[in-house]
């Protein structure tokens, strides 16, 4: 397996676990306090690493201004897509808004062709089909209980995808080929602290440290954001962009799978045969 899919398939990973309990910690604290608090420990996290690797501080100072503002601007992007992602955990069900927001994928492989981009037939065929997968494994099954958020959520989730697809591509397109990939995430943390204080307070809204019962969901929650988001950067970092980020993209996957497996639910046919698409789309990238 080469370094692109490695990393893409790790910030799934990191990602579909991850979404399962942003969804238990933003229904508990909120989306503001959630969203807060997750970039708040993301940034201590990457400021504490690059106090110990000095040398990746140099290579932010040598880069060209543009590649900065990109970063920060990419970094914005995400942070709103994880602001819209989060609010629609909170307000949708995970069946729903998990394979909407992965249509990033799409948006992703979609701005990098009109910028020039090409791929064989066997990859296009096989982004096609991971793409494909990703959206219809989350579908509920007729046997599965009625959800009363079944409904919400959706518009939530396809901004965050329209929001997390041009991030990542500013990011992987003009960012992270020079500042590297951990600088973009730093900025992108830095910037999501400062808005989401700011307009807190703003706002007046509780900012508060949650209760003891939520913290290690929400610790755990925000270090898989952290590995995601670091994987996927040092993904793009190899210049595969699109295949790298639609491979990311199974998080939807792993998210039901992963909701399936603690809520004991059923796993409809329709599901097993998008998660053989995704297998199938994974062949076809590496023939």
């Amino acid at each position: 397996m080469d370094l692109a899919a490695f990393f893409g398939l790790a910030s799934a990973l990191c990602y579909g676990t991850g979404d399962y309990l942003w969804q238990v910690a933003g229904r508990a604290v909120g989306l503001w306090r959630s969203s807060f608090y997750g970039s708040l420990v993301g940034l201590l996290a990457l400021t504490a690493w690059l106090i110990l690797e000095p040398g990746v501080t140099v290579v932010a100072v040598t880069a060209a201004p543009r590649a900065a503002l990109t970063a920060l601007a990419a970094g914005v992007a995400l942070e709103a897509g994880s602001v819209l992602l989060t609010q629609g955990l909170i307000r949708g069900s995970i069946a729903v808004v998990a394979p909407v927001t992965a249509g990033y994928g799409a948006v992703t492989t979609a701005l990098a062709i009109a910028n020039g981009a090409h791929f064989s037939r066997s990859v296009s065929s096989g982004l096609a089909l991971i793409i494909t997968g990703a959206c219809i494994v989350a579908i509920p099954g007729r046997r599965q209980p009625s959800d009363p958020h079944c409904r919400s959520g959706v518009g939530w989730a396809v901004a965050a995808a329209i929001f997390f697809g041009g991030g990542f591509w500013l990011q992987g397109a003009y960012a992270v080929p020079q500042l590297g990939p951990v600088l973009p995430v730093w900025m992108m943390y830095a910037a999501g602290v400062v808005l989401l204080g700011v307009l807190g307070l703003v706002a007046r809204t509780d900012l508060s440290l949650p209760d003891r019962s939520m913290l290690a969901p929400l610790l755990l929650a925000s270090a898989l954001g952290v590995g995601g988001f670091v994987t996927l950067t040092a993904g793009l970092s190899t210049g595969q962009v699109a295949i790298v980020v639609v491979l990311s993209s199974l998080t939807s996957a792993i998210t039901v799978l992963v909701a399936r497996i603690f809520g004991a639910a059923h796993v409809a046919l329709h599901q097993w045969a998008a998660i053989t698409a995704i297998v199938l789309g994974l062949i076809l990238i590496h023939l």
